[in-house]
């Protein structure tokens, strides 16, 4: 069976189709990992952990195995579901989200209580995370009533637990307070220390059983404000102190709006000792840049969507290409083998020709490799030391002529051969003789002597051991060779 080599054209469609292909794939795989990191950033990423986890599973084995594209829409489509699963968690559980948030800043004011583990509000503290995470858990399973029942149970362990330290935070507040009332917060700080001691009665409104206020939200804020109004007056004290104080702090603010000013690219006057930029350009100056920066985000997210577009119309003619291409290969691969098909069985049927020809016993015939042919004259035999050929063989070579014509296009040896019996040298002569008086009788019948070719090997080839009267038989022969049609085509 001869080898099919594929056209350079087929091999060049191959090389831009994967190219095309390989640059499409890590295109959209390389934008889903860059989603996924920014998804996995954000704070919401913790309300779907499983189903983000289970995206970026996917995402691995679509890196694994570029050529399945299905498992890139897969992971895409999985975390799109993280997506939603996260918001859907944040607007259901609203209250619950907001009580976990409240009670982290109060055990950052008491963080004594996270040292013992029996401690009620660490148990009540613990019990909600683990209730919190069921919930998620369940929502993520799409089990939004097993979901609702664990949200509220942590709900109201997370309430317990700010319940627990509102002793201690009006304490502590109330004392704050007190300590920014000495430091002059009425006068230097009025806002701020309103706001505390707002926050502060709220509590107390809370606390009061005869009251019945709803929670406080953001109860940690009462001890943060009042420390803030303490720290604003007792700077605003030592301002006063100080009479350049003022206008160091104006300047360092007018240095700071400048320092803006120009990374922004906002022009002022830099000669001028009294140049300055509004709080309001500066402020209209970053909303500006955010903007120029969401267009070029956007103008690239377009350009890498149209250049993956175009890639992938790239692809898909080039697939079609190298389907045509394809087709068209296989097309003459099979015209070669319908050929070559018809070539063997023609071979065949011409070898049945020559095989009706000749009794059994009377001619061998065996086909090389090469596609030559071999016709082994086992019944012509010649006297000992002559190369005569007998008349009783004239009707075989006559048949051996028609067995030749069948094969009318091809160049033919005639090789004779002898046992090692006698001189080798005479034997080789011997050998030539018989061959050339076959070739004589051939030509006498017809055949065109320009074919033919006499060669004597003597005792050089033989077919079987000298050793015995058989083999020595079988060792001194004539063989005729119709040579292969691809020596001379």
């Amino acid at each position: 069976m001869p080898r099919v080599h594929p056209p350079r054209l087929l091999l060049a469609l191959l090389a831009a189709l994967f190219a095309a292909q390989s640059f499409a794939e890590q295109t959209d795989v390389e934008q889903l990992s860059r989603d996924m990191q920014r998804f996995g950033a954000q704070p919401e990423a913790r309300f779907a952990p499983n189903t983000l986890a289970a995206a970026k599973a996917l995402l691995d084995e679509a890196r694994a195995h570029p050529d399945d594209t299905t498992l890139l829409r897969q992971a895409r489509e999985k975390l799109d579901e993280a997506r939603n699963t996260a918001l859907a968690f944040q607007t259901r559980y609203t209250t619950l989200l907001a009580l976990r948030g409240d009670l982290e800043p109060l055990l950052a004011l008491f963080p004594d209580h996270l040292k013992y583990r029996n401690d009620r509000v660490v148990q009540y503290r613990r019990e909600a995370e683990r209730q919190l995470q069921q919930a998620i858990a369940h929502m993520e399973h799409g089990e939004l009533n097993l979901s609702r029942a664990a949200a509220d149970k942590a709900a109201a362990n997370y309430r317990r637990a700010i319940e627990a330290l509102l002793p201690e935070l009006l304490d502590a507040a109330k004392h704050m307070l007190s300590r920014a009332s000495s430091e002059g917060a009425r006068r230097y700080a009025l806002h701020t220390y309103a706001l505390a001691k707002q926050k502060l009665q709220d509590i107390y409104d809370y606390v009061d059983p005869g009251k019945q206020r709803p929670l406080p939200s953001r109860p940690a804020d009462a001890y943060r404000l009042a420390e803030y109004a303490k720290l604003l007056a007792k700077k605003a004290r030592k301002l006063r102190r100080d009479p350049a104080s003022f206008e160091r702090l104006l300047d360092e603010q007018r240095a700071f709006r400048l320092k803006l000013a120009e990374m922004l690219d906002i022009d002022y006057p830099h000669d001028d000792p009294l140049a300055d930029v509004p709080a309001e350009r500066i402020q209209r100056g970053i909303r500006d840049l955010k903007h120029e920066l969401e267009a070029s985000r956007i103008e690239q997210q377009r350009e890498l969507a149209a250049l993956t577009r175009k890639h992938r119309e790239q692809l898909r003619a080039l697939r079609e290409e190298l389907v045509h291409a394809s087709q068209q290969q296989l097309a003459s691969m099979k015209d070669a083998f319908r050929a070559k098909l018809e070539r063997e069985t023609f071979e065949k049927r011409r070898q049945e020709r020559i095989k009706k020809l000749f009794s059994p016993g009377e001619v061998t015939l065996l086909v090389n490799l090469d596609g030559s042919i071999l016709l082994r004259l086992s019944a012509l035999q010649f006297a000992s030391g002559s190369s005569k050929i007998a008349p009783k063989y004239k009707d075989l070579l006559k048949r051996v002529k028609e067995a030749l014509e069948v094969y009318g296009d091809r160049q033919v040896r005639i090789e004779g051969h002898t046992d090692n019996r006698g001189d080798v040298r005479m034997n080789q002569q011997l050998s030539l003789k018989r061959a050339e008086a076959v070739r004589d009788v051939l030509i006498e019948l017809g055949v065109d002597a320009a074919r033919l070719r006499a060669l004597g090997y003597g005792e050089v080839r033989p077919i079987a051991s000298n050793e015995f009267a058989k083999g020595r038989a079988m060792n001194r022969r004539i063989d005729i060779i119709i040579e292969p049609a691809s020596t001379h085509d």
